[in-house]
């Protein structure tokens, strides 16, 4: 778990934020598959770190309590995504960044939601970066996200004007692949923001549950 400093992946995530410091504009690949089946759909978790605003994140705003009640709806969202679709046999990814290495254990962050961030780590591909151009790359050339029936993203920040959702779902769409955005996903920190909206439209449940391989 991210407060265990033996556990080998959490010690790479934490090393590559000791190292950027917020400030690189990088890709790494910390924990793959030796192989990826391309008939499972992909649900990536975006920089699970920004999803959870503390308290202090919150206390300049106008109203602190909003974002922190929005947040913690989408901790306990994506977990619910992440617990149903590992059963549902889909394909997992996290994409780590600064955030990750302070944004577990503090105020206002779920146990939930760090509880499915690990079990992405137990069984699933681990990354980390903010190139997310790059990230983009490796998703459709090591995990064959463009051949994929769906490309589900959730995390932070799917507003319209340029969140990391939205900028990744973007570069994977013009590499062809069949992107949506989970309603898990976190627009801004109060959720006020006009979101993107995907090519593909949203997935319905009926949906969700015909691309389960199982």
């Amino acid at each position: 778990m991210y407060d265990d400093p033996s556990d080998p992946i959490w010690a790479q995530v934490l090393e590559l934020a000791r190292n950027d410091e917020g400030e690189a504009n990088d890709f790494h690949a910390i924990d793959v598959l030796p192989e990826y089946l391309p008939q499972r759909p992909l649900y990536i978790l975006v920089h699970p770190g920004d999803v959870i605003q503390s308290k202090d994140d919150a206390a300049g705003s106008d109203d602190p309590e909003s974002i922190l009640e929005y947040s913690m709806s989408c901790q306990i969202a994506q977990a619910e995504d992440v617990e149903r679709l590992i059963k549902a046999d889909w394909d997992l990814a996290v994409l780590h960044r600064f955030s990750s290495s302070y944004a577990f254990g503090v105020s206002n962050s779920a146990e939930e939601f760090a509880e499915a961030v690990q079990q992405i780590h137990d069984t699933d591909t681990v990354l980390y970066g903010d190139d997310l151009e790059a990230t983009a790359q490796f998703l459709c050339e090591k995990m064959h996200a463009a051949q994929r029936p769906a490309v589900l993203l959730s995390g932070a920040w799917s507003d319209a004007d340029g969140g990391c959702i939205t900028a990744l779902g973007q570069h994977l769409e013009a590499a062809g692949a069949k992107v949506h955005l989970a309603l898990s996903a976190c627009i801004s920190p109060d959720g006020s923001e006009e979101e993107w909206k995907p090519q593909a439209g949203r997935l319905s449940d009926a949906e969700m549950r015909a691309l389960s391989p199982l």
